[in-house]
C-alpha cells in the first residue's frame, strides 16, 4: 500500500494511455525453454519495450539463474473504460497477489489475448508527475466487473491511494518482437509452438 502523500483517497485522476502494451519475457536454461513471465509494467512504445528489455537482461545475466530470448511477446492494449477506485479497498488486504500468482493467472493470456480485458491499476504517482501503471488482472470476457471489486478490496496489489480510476483495456493479437533488432511478426500458431506457447 502506498501512503499518502498530501493529497486525500481517490483525489487524483491517472494518466491512461489510449494504446500500449502488455510484454512476456520467453525464459530459458540451457537452451531449454522455462517458461514466460508477465512483466508487470505497461509500455507506451516499442522504444519502452526495447529499454525494459535492456535493464531486465543485465541483471538476469547479474544472477546468471537464467536467460532471456531476444524475441519477447507483446499484446497490444486499448484503453476501454475507467474502474471509480473507493477508500474501502485499501482497508483489509487478506489474499497476497505475488509473482507465482501473476504467472498463474496470465498464462492463458499470451496464447488467447482475444479472449480477455485487463486491469490496469496505478501502481504510485512519482515526484515528478508521472504515473507508473501495472497490468494487474486479466478478465475473461465472460467475466462480470464485479471481480475487479473483489480483487481490489482483497488482494495486496499496490495501488497509490490517491487514485480515482484504475482502467479496464481490451487486448489486441499477439505480436512477436526481436527487442534487439526491433522486428515484429504476427503471432501465428506455428510461431506459438516453435516457443512453446501451446
Amino acid at each position: 500500500m502506498v501512503k499518502k502523500k498530501n493529497n486525500e483517497f481517490c483525489s487524483l485522476e491517472p494518466d491512461f494511455p489510449k494504446e500500449a502494451f502488455i510484454t512476456f519475457l520467453l525464459l530459458s536454461e540451457n537452451y531449454n525453454m522455462l517458461g514466460m513471465y508477465p512483466m508487470p509494467s505497461i509500455y507506451r512504445t516499442f522504444d519502452d519495450v526495447t529499454y525494459s528489455m535492456q535493464k531486465t537482461v543485465h541483471e538476469a545475466n547479474k544472477k546468471g539463474d537464467f536467460s532471456i530470448n531476444d524475441i519477447c511477446i507483446l499484446i497490444p492494449i486499448s484503453f476501454a473504460v475507467q474502474y471509480p477506485l473507493r477508500r474501502e479497498f485499501w482497508t483489509k488486504p487478506t489474499m497476497h497477489f505475488g509473482d507465482n500468482e501473476r504467472i498463474k493467472i496470465f498464462a492463458p493470456v499470451a496464447l488467447y489475448p482475444e479472449f480477455y480485458r485487463l486491469l490496469i491499476t496505478p501502481t504510485y504517482f512519482d515526484n515528478n508527475g508521472t504515473w507508473h501503471l501495472h497490468a494487474t488482472l486479466p478478465l475473461h470476457l465472460s467475466t462480470n466487473f464485479s471481480a475487479i471489486e473483489q480483487f481490489m478490496l482483497l488482494s495486496d496489489q499496490p495501488v497509490d491511494e490517491r487514485a480515482k480510476y484504475a482502467a479496464v483495456y481490451n487486448l489486441g493479437h499477439a505480436i512477436r518482437y526481436n527487442w534487439k533488432t526491433k522486428e515484429t511478426s504476427t503471432m501465428q500458431m506455428e510461431v506459438r509452438e516453435k516457443t512453446g506457447l501451446n
